[in-house]
């Protein structure tokens, strides 16, 4: 008679993902695309600022005072003749001082980019990033000055209070917040805990493939 070589499932150890660790190995090909895209960040907080305007354009010297804010290590012209396929300086006309626009291939990038923001969709994604960020903090808010500084990588759209929070009054509400100078500042704050987003996906599928067994 053979003998029983494998053990029961109980007793077989086991390691979930928790415990496991991960060999962080680099990618070439993401390198490369993420320092050729370094200024991508500053450029497209130029870009809102332009669109935002209703001449669509801006002073070159109140783009100069964006420097700080944006961390730019160069002047905001020679940031702009950097990148000549995105931005354009121009002289509305002799004695006025110079201006910069988008170039129409930068216009028709904004539009891509602004149906993808509004679409229904993208709009319920954000809204869940958002809600899992504030699920995370103890009193399930957070200064929107905080926010601001992780919309880029949440993806949520330049102005995201008045075109998305908004929108979702069972989700969010704007309050006021005690900062540590005695101050207040404005939050976002979730409304209401939304358990079904409480699960990462790996627990979801975690608990799908234990059901199966």
């Amino acid at each position: 008679m053979a003998v029983q070589t494998t053990l029961p499932h109980s007793f077989i150890p086991t390691r979930t993902f928790v415990n496991a660790r991960v060999k962080w190995v680099r990618d070439p090909y993401l390198d490369f695309a993420v320092e050729r895209e370094k200024n991508l960040k500053q450029a497209i907080s130029f870009k809102d600022q332009i669109i935002s305007d209703p001449s669509k354009s801006l002073p070159l010297s109140l783009a100069s005072l964006l420097k700080p804010r944006l961390d730019l290590n160069i002047t905001s012209s020679k940031f702009f003749n950097k990148y000549p396929s995105f931005f354009s300086i121009f002289q509305p006309s002799p004695g006025l001082p110079p201006r910069v626009k988008l170039t129409r291939q930068a216009l028709s990038i904004h539009t891509e980019e602004f149906s993808i923001h509004t679409s229904q969709t993208h709009r319920y994604d954000a809204v869940q990033r958002l809600t899992r960020l504030l699920m995370l903090t103890k009193s399930s808010r957070l200064p929107i000055y905080v926010i601001e500084k992780l919309k880029w990588d949440m993806g949520l759209p330049h102005n995201f209070i008045a075109s998305l929070v908004i929108d979702f009054p069972d989700y969010f509400q704007v309050c006021e917040i005690e900062n540590p100078n005695g101050g207040k500042d404005l939050a976002l704050e979730l409304i209401s805990w939304r358990k079904e987003l409480a699960l990462s996906e790996l627990e979801k599928r975690a608990l799908n493939e234990a059901s199966f067994r």
